[in-house]
């Protein structure tokens, strides 16, 4: 049972890394290209 509560913590870690990491370089590539452009 502990185990299952792990696991559901360990996806909700993971999946919230990779949201801010994709939100974080979205953000850089709009800044990239506005400079650029």
């Amino acid at each position: 049972m502990s185990q299952i509560i792990i696991n559901n913590m360990y996806v909700a870690i993971t999946t919230q890394l990779a949201r801010s990491f994709v939100w974080g370089f979205d953000m850089e590539v709009k800044y990239i290209l506005s400079v650029g452009g």
